[in-house]
C-alpha cells in the first residue's frame, strides 16, 4: 500500500476551485448566460466571470448572495452542505468538519430547540461526530457566546 502525503492547497487553487463549483451550479440553476446572472447579483459581468475564473477572493457575504441566487426556487439537499457551506468549504474558509458541527446543530434546535441544554447539544456533537475534542470544543464555546450576546 502506498503511503500518499496530501498537501494543502494554494489560495489560488482554493479560487479556482471554487470559481468552476459556481460556474457549475450557475448553468444548473438555469442561468441562460453570465450577465442574467450578474444582474440578478446587482453585480457587473466582468466580477462574476473574475469569481468565476477563479481571479476573485469570495468574502462570506458574497457566498451567501450567490448562494441565494444558486437556490433560489430549487430544493436544497438535507442530507448534503447547501451551497452557502460548499463554497467557503472550497473557498478554504471553512473546515468540512466546522459544516458538520453546524449541521448538527441546526438540526437538533429544529426538533425541539427550549428541551436542549448546552450539555446535551455538546454531547449529541460529541457521540455523533468523529472531529478532535477540541474542534467541538471551541465551536462550542463560540456558540455559547452567541447566545450571551443574544440574550
Amino acid at each position: 500500500m502506498m503511503n500518499r502525503q496530501v498537501r494543502e492547497l494554494t489560495k489560488d487553487e482554493h479560487m479556482i476551485r471554487t470559481g468552476q463549483y459556481i460556474r457549475q451550479k450557475r448553468i444548473q440553476a438555469d442561468y441562460s448566460s453570465l450577465r442574467q446572472f450578474a444582474r440578478h447579483l446587482g453585480l457587473s459581468a466582468s466580477y462574476v466571470s473574475d469569481i468565476e475564473r477563479g481571479r476573485r477572493p469570495i468574502s462570506h457575504k458574497l457566498a451567501a448572495k450567490l448562494s441565494d441566487a444558486l437556490e433560489e426556487g430549487h430544493s436544497v439537499d438535507d442530507a448534503g452542505p447547501t451551497v452557502y457551506d460548499s463554497i467557503l468549504i472550497l473557498n478554504g474558509t471553512i473546515s468540512p468538519e466546522r459544516v458538520m458541527l453546524l449541521d448538527t446543530y441546526s438540526s437538533l434546535m429544529k426538533k425541539e430547540p427550549d428541551n436542549f441544554s448546552a450539555d446535551d447539544i455538546f454531547f449529541a456533537l460529541w457521540n455523533n461526530l468523529s472531529v478532535d475534542v477540541e474542534a467541538i470544543e471551541g465551536w462550542f464555546e463560540d456558540v455559547e457566546k452567541r447566545w450571551r450576546k443574544q440574550s
